[in-house]
């Protein structure tokens, strides 16, 4: 009987010294305030593309799970360093404390085929190499793949509402140059990706071969969902335009 004391004892000691490390780890975040940084920030601080998309796979890894972002279905970091560093108008990243990277977003105009592979749920994010992405920072009308939209919420719980808004600002940005997004697919790999998707109005297209379902959203007319005062200058925009 002591003996089992002991072990339970021990364990629970384990768990409130794991609990206190990671409560010290990240005592200063409630005070924080998030940061949204761009390529440009990126190159000040003298980071590669390779060694930025380690950190942005790290964070995945945290935010999706091992099984979910393997090579085989995330890709690697010199498969997608030459993507992020070529379209630097399709990611954001959200940093708190030294350069400490909490969540990011990320989309990609891809060529027509390889947009129709994605959005029939047969394309593979580990298959997205440079080839198969199309710049898109001439005026036009782009269909995108939404790779990731994601952040670590329990360590700065407005995160995702940062992003959310990040992303809409980016989206407006474009527009006044005249760069449009025709239709956005994306692949919802979790039960609360789904639930964004849905809530943005997103429609199901189908299940993806290997994980996710798929689903699309076309911006003309622009969705209801959509019309928040936050962004009635941008629908304005899309009306008149597309």
């Amino acid at each position: 009987m002591e003996q089992i004391i002991l072990i339970a004892l021990g364990a629970a000691i384990g768990k409130i010294t794991e609990q206190a490390i990671e409560w010290y780890r990240n005592r200063h975040l409630k005070t924080v305030t998030p940061t949204l940084i761009n390529a440009d920030d990126i190159s000040n601080w003298g980071w590669s593309g390779e060694y930025l998309l380690r950190k942005i796979i790290e964070l995945d890894k945290q935010l999706l799970g091992k099984a979910l972002t393997t090579e085989a279905r995330e890709g690697t970091t010199q498969q997608w360093a030459p993507v992020y560093m070529a379209h630097p108008e399709g990611w954001e990243i959200l940093i708190t404390g030294k350069k400490r990277i909490t969540g990011h977003w990320c989309f990609f105009a891809l060529n027509e085929d390889t947009y129709q592979k994605a959005i029939s749920g047969h394309l593979l994010d580990s298959e997205i190499t440079l080839d198969k992405t199309v710049k898109f920072d001439v005026p036009g009308h782009y269909n995108i793949y939404f790779c990731m939209l994601g952040a670590l919420q329990n360590l700065l719980p407005r995160a995702g509402t940062h992003l959310l808004n990040s992303f809409f600002d980016r989206v407006q940005k474009l527009a006044e140059r005249g760069i449009f997004l025709r239709e956005i697919c994306a692949n919802a790999y979790t039960d609360d990706g789904k639930r964004v998707c849905e809530g943005f109005g997103m429609e199901r297209v189908c299940e993806h071969i290997d994980h996710g379902t798929i689903y699309s959203l076309r911006l003309k007319p622009w969705p209801k969902k959509l019309s928040y005062k936050r962004w009635a200058e941008l629908s304005k925009i899309y009306d008149k335009e597309i």
